[in-house]
């Protein structure tokens, strides 16, 4: 079979593994899913943090200055929608790719489409190539504020 061949020589399967170490805060009420996430992140190579409500995950945000956030949507207090919106407007976690999490329904709401809002979606539990995919769509498209330009500099053609 051409699909065992690819896995027996190695690369492909190695490749599937390898991602850039990320830093990475889980926020959830549900602790069983904070704590499976938590392992699975950490086993991949990623920094994890991990915050149980809205309020302590922007107390984490400002000192971990997160790449990746992934949030839930429906907790007590703070909502994940609240905590997103509060999140684009720190300076350390401006550029963060924020990733709503939800076990209410496999569709997003279009609130949550809203580019201010989220970069991703995730309906819980999420599988281990899930995690992998938004991991990879971090590393591959986001760009740090600092080589962001500030201004377009007209360049003459020579």
């Amino acid at each position: 079979m051409a699909g065992i061949d690819r896995f027996e020589q190695g690369a492909e399967y190695e490749d599937y593994w390898a991602l850039p170490s990320q830093r990475v805060l889980l926020v959830d009420d549900d602790r069983g899913v904070v704590d499976a996430q938590a392992v699975l992140l950490e086993t991949l190579g990623q920094d994890v943090r991990c915050a149980s409500d809205g309020a302590t995950a922007l107390k984490i945000a400002v000192e971990f200055r997160p790449q990746v956030v992934l949030l839930d949507l429906d907790m007590p207090g703070m909502s994940g929608l609240e905590v997103a919106r509060r999140l684009r407007i720190l300076h350390p976690t401006r550029n963060a790719r924020l990733v709503a999490q939800t076990g209410l329904s496999r569709l997003a709401p279009p609130a949550l489409r809203a580019p201010a809002a989220f970069d991703g979606w995730i309906c819980k539990p999420a599988s281990l190539a899930t995690l992998i995919a938004e991991l990879r769509a971090t590393a591959m498209t986001r760009v740090p504020a600092y080589a962001r330009p500030v201004a377009a500099i007209p360049v003459r053609p020579r």
